[in-house]
């Protein structure tokens, strides 16, 4: 099975260690976050697909063409903005299914062991959402049936909440991609275009115990409190 890891954003929440350092190669207890992303991955995962952009150099120099036994392709993010646009640059190189990931959070390798074990699957955890651009979930009987943004005052509340994980099918591809934003700030997302397939199709919903978002300096410091 391949993985597709979506590795091309600036991380401007985690300025200014990412002026001169792309994201992913953030240390974390004085190794890249990227390697612990990568270590997560169970066996049945043989090829690695980074879609790369920001000092994509840097990324491409520090992992090299394979890790821990898994092949590594590299491909650049096109003029497609947001996660939609990051995983389209990965299409020319996917079987079906696939495994899709952020390279900004961390779970652990049995988390994605039970995603991978369903034909299409939803990660998502449970907690408070850090900001409204989080996704709360409709899960029912242990399928995402759709999702929807946050109210102001449901950001102290706990909710199950989209963790960017995914298992896709070459299905993906017959939905017109959906965007969110406007002007400058418009993206086309992953979740977004799922929104009709949820529907359509049934997503497990697997819960991502060990699921460690590191997206602010605040949850880089908590993410240190949380790897051993």
């Amino acid at each position: 099975m391949q993985a597709v890891i979506l590795a091309a954003g600036k991380g401007t929440r985690l300025l200014p260690l990412t002026e001169k350092t792309p994201k992913p190669l953030i240390p974390l207890k004085g190794k890249p976050i990227l390697f612990y992303i990568l270590e997560s991955l169970p066996e049945e995962i043989s090829e690695v697909i980074i879609v790369t952009g920001y000092l994509k150099e840097e990324i491409e120099k520090t992992i090299g063409n394979s890790f821990g036994g898994k092949k590594i392709i590299y491909t650049p993010q096109g003029d497609i903005k947001g996660t939609y646009g990051a995983l389209l640059a990965a299409k020319p190189f996917l079987k079906s299914p696939f495994l899709v990931l952020g390279a900004d959070d961390i779970s652990s390798k049995s988390d994605i062991q039970s995603l991978i074990k369903q034909p299409l699957a939803f990660g998502y955890t449970v907690k408070k959402l850090p900001a409204k651009e989080y996704l709360i979930l409709d899960i029912q009987n242990n399928y995402v049936k759709g999702f929807r943004r946050a109210k102001e005052e449901e950001l102290e509340e706990v909710h199950p909440m989209g963790s960017g994980y995914y298992v896709l099918n070459s299905s993906f591809w017959d939905y017109t991609p959906e965007s969110f934003g406007e002007g400058e700030k418009r993206e086309y997302g992953i979740p977004q275009t799922l929104r009709k397939m949820l529907l359509e199709e049934n997503f497990s919903a697997v819960l991502m115990n060990n699921w460690i978002q590191i997206n602010s300096l605040e949850d880089l410091h908590n993410a240190e409190t949380k790897i051993k």
